[in-house]
């Protein structure tokens, strides 16, 4: 049973088969975008949110709002969690015009 994006959701936002991780994760990226600021996964981890049951769930929450049109790429950037010991991540900021739910 495919869950429901609720928790800081938009409009139009894609629901996928997660744990309640992905309604906060995806909260938090919206929250990041709707700022205009560049961001990553490093702010996503400062804002609370915890570490999902598979790592590959990070890659996947930017994935879903960037096909949903809600974030887009602007480059690359070296990571400053120390686990990640400097690691690139994908940079990204939100549309101007996210797309809204049709009336």
């Amino acid at each position: 049973m495919a869950a429901a994006v609720t928790s800081g959701s938009r409009a139009g936002a894609p629901a996928q088969p997660f744990d309640g991780w992905l309604d906060d994760a995806l909260g938090a990226l919206f929250v990041l975008a709707d700022t205009g600021q560049p961001f990553g996964c490093d702010e996503l981890h400062a804002a609370g949110i915890a570490e999902p049951s598979s790592t590959s769930h990070w890659g996947n929450v930017f994935r879903l709002a960037h096909e949903a049109g809600f974030i887009e790429p602007i480059g690359f950037r070296l990571s400053r969690r120390p686990p990640r010991r400097g690691g690139i991540q994908r940079e990204w900021r939100g549309v101007e015009s996210p797309p809204r739910e049709a009336a």
